[in-house]
């Protein structure tokens, strides 16, 4: 019988991880009454007000992780284990899972994608990509957790899963995040090869590799590992420059 990954929340056991809710609650709001103030009557791209703009939607991936249980599972149980490193089929399929998007992001996404010259912050690209990676991470893993939350065989959770969110990223990143967050970095002519080579495998493997081995935390390190190459392929800008195309 499969058992759930992520338990329910519960509201006044007095965890740090509510402690740390509470925190990003407040930082949300921070950002977003920052973010208010200093983006009126500004048409171009600015590097500080895409960091403003990440940092909400970074905080708003956070909450939800913490409402559906995922956070809290994430931070009370190991993300590697003994038993982890003496099974084969773990170790394997962690392997092919690293080698899909290595190959996905680190070859296919990185030769459709543009960087228009834009000079590399290695240390601004590796932390924007962390963030960006770990919270988005528990987001897509919310997509997991609420039909669970049905009794829904795990079958039907990976296909809801896949579906609810190849949805939102195409809406997401169509409509708002390539638009107001990410630089210019599309190659039009590669976005449907990034999507069938890059995305849909990232997605089949790791939400596969995340029904069988119920490795929560390892699913969020490989889309942070995604997110990571995707960041320093596309050279995203220091939050100090105020205006990069």
């Amino acid at each position: 019988m499969h058992h759930p990954l992520f338990t329910a929340h519960a509201l006044f056991d007095n965890a740090w991880q509510d402690y740390f809710a509470i925190f990003v609650a407040i930082l949300f709001a921070v950002l977003l009454i920052k973010l208010r103030n200093e983006s009126k009557d500004i048409t171009t791209y600015n590097a500080h007000l895409a960091w403003l703009r990440a940092g909400v939607y970074f905080t708003v991936c956070l909450l939800i992780s913490w409402a559906t249980g995922v956070f809290k599972t994430l931070t009370r149980s190991a993300w590697i284990t003994s038993e982890n490193i003496s099974s084969p089929t773990w170790i394997g399929f962690s392997l092919l899972c690293i080698i899909v998007v290595t190959v996905g992001y680190g070859v296919i996404w990185r030769a459709g994608t543009l960087s228009h010259r834009r000079p590399l912050h290695f240390w601004t690209v590796v932390c924007f990509g962390v963030i960006w990676g770990l919270s988005e991470g528990q987001l897509y893993l919310t997509f997991w957790a609420i039909p669970e939350k049905f009794g829904l065989s795990v079958i039907w959770n990976a296909i809801i899963a896949f579906t609810l969110i190849s949805i939102f990223n195409q809406l997401w990143h169509s409509k708002y995040w390539d638009i107001h967050v990410a630089p210019e970095h599309n190659i039009l002519e590669w976005n449907m090869k990034k999507v069938f080579f890059a995305h849909i495998p990232n997605l089949v493997c790791c939400i596969a590799y995340l029904a069988i081995t119920e490795s929560a935390g390892m699913f969020v390190l490989f889309q942070t590992w995604a997110l990571v190459l995707s960041t320093y392929f596309m050279r995203f800008p220091h939050f100090s420059e105020q205006h990069h195309s």
